[in-house]
Formats: C-alpha cells, structure tokens, sequence
C-alpha cells in the first residue's frame, strides 16, 4: 500500500513540475527587449531594397567556448516592412533564404537616423530563459549594410540579394502579448477573428 502511495506523489510531482516548466516558458519575457512590435509601416523600404535579404559577404568567425573554436558562418537577415527581421546562418556562403534556409531568430528593428537596430530573440532563448540578441546596422547604401558593433570577431558587410517569394513573416511571436506595443495586441487579435 505504502509503494502505490509513493509512486502517485511521485507522479503527481512530475507531473506538475513539467506542467511549471511549460507554464514559466509561456509566460517568461525576454529581458531587455524594448522595440516593441506595433504592426505599423515603418518605411524602411524608402532606405534600402527590402524584397529579398542581406547576406554577410565574408564569413562571420562564431567562437564556440564549448567547442573551443571558430566556426565560419554567413549570416542572412530578411527586414519586413511592418518592422519585423528574422535572421539565420549557414556554413556555405551558396545556401541562402533563397535556398529554404529557416529563421533561427526573429525580432523587431527600428530606424534611428542611418542606422537599422534590431533586436532578435530565438525561440530557444525565451524557453531557456538566455537573453536576447542586439545588432545594429548602418545604412551604407541602398542595398549594401555594415553591421556596427557586431557581436561576432570581424566586422560585417552585407549585400542585398532579391528574392521573389519571402519567407512569411507569421511567426511564433506574434501570439506572445509582451512582444506588442500597448494596444496593438487586442487590435491583431481582432482583426483575427474578423478574418
């Protein structure tokens, strides 16, 4: 009698810790996010060429402390014009969005005089709870970016390559209340429904 008693607090336990794990995962907010998204135009397209993405023209050398070294990585970065970015990294300086390349990050930017700055928060960061990632973009020409105080080991320029179908910008953020502006979540949710 005493081994079943056990084994169901031992469950009932489980149980509820895993149920903790995905509430907290849930409802945890990114700190330091601060470019919340509103939805609205943001012009960016008056800049720089929009209708397609920018690709580091050199590799970026990503430290990898676990692994004890450099690994070369392209970065590709896709700007929308309601002010959504989503970013990835390959290996290979062929592959690309163009090729299905899949975001690893998403996140908001906004434009401060020359400068694009973004703020990306990968799926796994707001699960583990690992922070955000900043990256700032000068506007060198209208299709040409240079990445300013880069968080990798060289510094970035990116070249502008179209693209015909983009990738769809619906993603998991936008069901998170906290990633909107004041307001403009009860306006998504509405607009929803009429849909």
């Amino acid at each position: 009698m005493k081994i079943s008693i056990v084994k169901i607090i031992l469950l009932i336990l489980s149980v509820s810790t895993l149920q903790t794990c995905t509430v907290l995962s849930v409802f945890f907010r990114p700190s330091g996010f601060i470019y919340k998204y509103d939805g609205k135009y943001t012009s960016l397209d008056t800049l720089i060429d929009i209708d397609g993405y920018y690709k580091s023209n050199e590799p970026i050398l990503q430290l990898y402390p676990s692994h004890k070294t450099q690994i070369p990585l392209y970065s590709c970065i896709m700007f929308y014009r309601d002010g959504l970015v989503c970013c990835s990294s390959t290996g290979t300086p062929y592959e690309s969005f163009k090729d299905g390349l899949y975001p690893v990050g998403w996140g908001t930017y906004i434009i401060m005089g020359d400068t694009i700055k973004c703020q990306f928060i990968p799926k796994e960061s707001v699960e583990n709870g690992a922070p955000i990632t900043n990256r700032n973009f000068l506007i060198v020409s209208i299709s040409e970016l240079k990445e300013i105080c880069p968080v990798h080991l060289n510094d970035d320029n990116y070249s502008f390559h179209p693209l015909e179908n983009r990738i769809d910008s619906t993603n998991w953020l936008l069901k998170k209340k906290w990633f909107w502006e004041k307001d403009a979540y009860e306006k998504y949710k509405e607009k929803l429904k009429q849909e």
